[in-house]
């Protein structure tokens, strides 16, 4: 092996332990809130009957759902407008804290098991679907009224480090570019992204792209990552570690690319996110970080490097 390259597999480690370094320190004070990095047509999930917009986590897993429309619906309020949801499609599950008064408490909360103390914090999670995934005349009338806003274009270029990253990945899946969903899909081995003047940044863009080709190191011809082939529903612990490998990737090459300074606490803040759902397993963090070395070394090129050296320091120390 060439003495640049094990020097490059070197550098790249320091590279990677700087930025968990940095990670960890963002959560350990806290980190800013999570911001979709490119403009969404109507602004953040709200409720389609309410009007009211989700809060907290549940705005994190909304807004990551893919859907251009911000508009979500309980079941019960898409039979309420005369519309039905598509056969086949998915619900998103979101959740609601409150504390726990038993005077105001439902009869199904009473009946929930043993009596609870007064103030106690209790969980209710309720089934949404999007806007894009109803039909029917409840739906069309809601659109005439509900038009889309034309979306943000920003004046970004491409960054010429991060372009080489992706043009030189080996084995790289499908890139479609357009519409307002950021997304790996493993059967057509295709990662979709919004164009890049929808961005906020170009670095928000790249940082996207990584995102979804360390999802794509999963794909059974390429790492074959349980994590990702296991198909697990949306919000469920698989997917969220998925998610922890796919960030942790993305920074990791933004890191390598130079753009991890702009990118960076937006990282932190979507790990932070996808910690907290996963706040039952403290070591969730170091497994996907481990995983996600292996994601951006393959990105780069570089899969199956350490094993190599080391047979080689073998050869060299027996010689």
């Amino acid at each position: 092996m060439k003495q640049s390259q094990t020097n490059g597999s070197k550098n790249r480690i320091t590279v990677y332990q700087r930025v968990t370094e940095q990670v960890m320190e963002l959560l350990k004070h806290g980190t800013v809130p999570w911001q979709k990095s490119w403009d969404a047509h109507v602004g953040p999930p709200r409720n389609g009957v309410s009007g009211r917009y989700y809060r907290g986590f549940n705005v994190f897993v909304l807004s990551l759902a893919g859907f251009e429309s911000p508009y979500w619906f309980t079941p019960r309020q898409v039979n309420a407008l005369d519309a039905h949801i598509r056969k086949g499609e998915r619900v998103t599950w979101i959740h609601f804290w409150k504390f726990w008064d038993p005077d105001k408490g439902s009869k199904s909360e009473e009946n929930e098991g043993d009596k609870r103390r007064k103030g106690a914090l209790i969980i209710r999670a309720y089934r949404v679907v999007n806007l894009d995934q109803c039909q029917g005349p409840g739906i069309a009338r809601f659109r005439e009224k509900h038009p889309a806003e034309t979306p943000v274009r920003h004046d970004n270029d491409p960054i010429a480090a991060c372009e080489r990253i992706v043009d030189d990945m080996p084995n790289r899946p499908g890139i479609r570019f357009g519409g307002d969903r950021a997304c790996y899909r493993m059967k057509p081995d295709v990662v979709d992204l919004p164009h890049l003047r929808s961005f906020v940044s170009s670095e928000e863009f790249y940082s996207t792209y990584f995102h979804e080709l360390t999802h794509s190191t999963g794909h059974p011809d390429r790492l074959n990552r349980k994590t990702l082939t296991d198909g697990t529903p949306f919000g469920s612990p698989i997917y969220s570690r998925e998610e922890l490998v796919a960030e942790m990737g993305a920074a990791f090459l933004c890191a390598v690319a130079g753009i991890e300074d702009p990118t960076l606490q937006n990282s932190a803040a979507y790990i932070q996110g996808w910690l907290t759902y996963l706040r039952s397993d403290p070591k969730a963090l170091l497994v996907a970080g481990a995983q996600a070395q292996k994601a951006a070394d393959y990105v780069l090129g570089w899969a199956g490097v350490e094993e190599v050296e080391a047979a080689e320091e073998l050869a060299e120390a027996s010689a």
